[in-house]
């Protein structure tokens, strides 16, 4: 089991975050997301992974391109030259229409998917707000946003998880607390556990379980 910690966490927006992004953010209680920072390619703040027969499956938010390629994550835009909702969404449904718990949020989740935001932040924080709901978490973290960016911050005060969390796993840094955990998924019989997929694998696999899951995979020794 975990104890109660009061630093800050400063880490940045993803889409549908993986179960350990929701880990510490559960864990902290208290999170800072970094929005002023130059937006970074191949992260999971514009992708994210979920199960399907055959392996996991990259879902990416296409962007837009301004002269300048280091745009500020705040200002960066979707685009929406393809139908990439429709696509993300027949994903999710081909994925988990008959996990448990698709259905209890499929009615809530697929607005999200038809709303056409300009800027990739607020969808992903849309999701965000979504999936805190889902949980029963809304109000045990306090979000907030950074106001101008930082390289380094105070140790005592904030732990900097910025691009802590990669997709490539010869990016990502371990985090000692950080423990995998298992739970039954859709296609398990076929590809074996696939671990730390998008928190959504969780949510449509153990539904109101998935709270309790993510708090007891961070631990303290």
């Amino acid at each position: 089991m975990t104890t109660e910690n009061k630093t800050t966490l400063l880490i940045e927006s993803q889409y549908v975050g993986n179960i350990h992004y929701y880990a510490r953010l559960l864990h902290h209680g208290k999170v800072l997301i970094e929005q002023c920072e130059h937006f970074q390619k191949a992260t999971y703040r514009n992708r994210c992974h979920i199960a399907m027969p055959d392996g996991q499956l990259r879902l990416s938010i296409p962007l837009k391109r301004g002269r300048s390629q280091r745009q500020t994550m705040k200002d960066m835009k979707i685009s929406y030259d393809e139908e990439w909702q429709k696509h993300h969404w027949n994903s999710l449904k081909s994925a988990y229409r008959s996990s448990p718990y698709f259905e209890y949020y499929e009615d809530d989740l697929l607005p999200i998917y038809t709303q056409k935001m300009v800027y990739l932040m607020d969808f992903n924080q849309h999701l965000n707000n979504f999936i805190l709901t889902a949980l029963h978490a809304q109000n045990l973290i306090e979000i907030t946003f950074t106001e101008e960016f930082h390289k380094i911050y105070d140790s005592s005060k904030v732990i900097d998880f910025r691009s802590f969390i990669q997709p490539n796993p010869s990016k990502e840094k371990q985090d000692p607390l950080f423990e995998t955990p298992v739970y039954h998924q859709v296609f398990e019989t076929k590809t074996g556990f696939l671990p730390n997929l998008s928190v959504l694998d969780l949510l449509f696999s153990e539904g109101p379980n998935s709270l309790e899951i993510l708090k007891n995979s961070i631990k303290i020794q």
